[in-house]
């Protein structure tokens, strides 16, 4: 290589820097066509779950494992009330799948109508058709003040039918999804509002991550305290 082509990927500082930086970053994103995966989880109330791009493991040992559930799904929500998550890692051929979980949205459809599903720990709904599967339990959650909150799990149990090809971004760029990135609930949800709130009754909005409160996690001896954003909550 010649020393003006290595001059020509040497970074150029601008005053439209920000700018490029934006572009490199959407153009470097897009080259890498992530695998898709679709997360579902429960509380004592609902189930749910949806499609994710955002996620990778995060050590050896111990095996931990990160997904980043976006602040304007049904299924964030039900998460922070669960300490167990199912990561289902679809092939090519599960675009059905993530049609469902992807375009739809848990506030006004049940996802899981029709499916064949087991109940995992904690009720995590585990679908039949997806071999390639890991049940995980949380460990800790980060709110850095983005539209996406990152789980970092740690596996408990799993099962794959061998080598796949995944199910990329680039193959279900078509999907539109049940909920923009920065919408938040209001209600939280219409399949499963609060007791006692009626049709024309007052809305309820519950508020992003701010403030401090206690969560009792099932399993846990203590309860954990949710910080506001940009800060990092364990559950242990």
């Amino acid at each position: 290589m010649s020393w003006r082509a290595r001059r020509s990927h040497r970074p150029s500082w601008s005053r439209n820097g920000a700018l490029t930086a934006l572009h490199d970053f959407n153009t470097l994103m897009v080259a890498l066509d992530s695998p898709l995966i679709v997360v579902t989880t429960a509380d004592e109330r609902e189930r749910a779950g949806c499609l994710v791009e955002f996620h990778v493991q995060s050590s050896i040992e111990p095996q931990r494992y990160c997904v980043w559930l976006s602040k304007a799904n049904y299924t964030y929500r039900v998460a922070l009330h669960s300490s167990y998550l199912v990561i289902h890692f679809l092939t090519a051929d599960d675009l059905p799948l993530a049609e469902l979980f992807g375009s739809q949205t848990g506030d006004t459809v049940d996802k899981f109508a029709g499916l064949e599903v087991d109940s995992g720990p904690g009720g995590a709904p585990v679908l039949r058709q997806c071999p390639h599967w890991l049940t995980v339990r949380r460990v800790a959650l980060l709110d850095e003040g983005g539209d996406h909150v990152c789980l970092t799990t740690e596996p408990v149990a799993g099962h794959t039918a061998g080598p796949f090809r995944p199910l990329r971004v680039s193959q279900a760029s078509h999907l539109k999804a049940g909920h923009g990135p920065r919408e938040r609930p209001e209600p939280p949800t219409e399949r499963a509002a609060p007791a006692g709130l009626e049709s024309g009754a007052s809305r309820v909005v519950i508020p992003p991550l701010v403030g401090l409160w206690h969560e009792r996690i099932p399993g846990h001896r203590k309860a954990v305290r949710h910080r506001p954003q940009g800060s990092i909550r364990r559950d242990s």
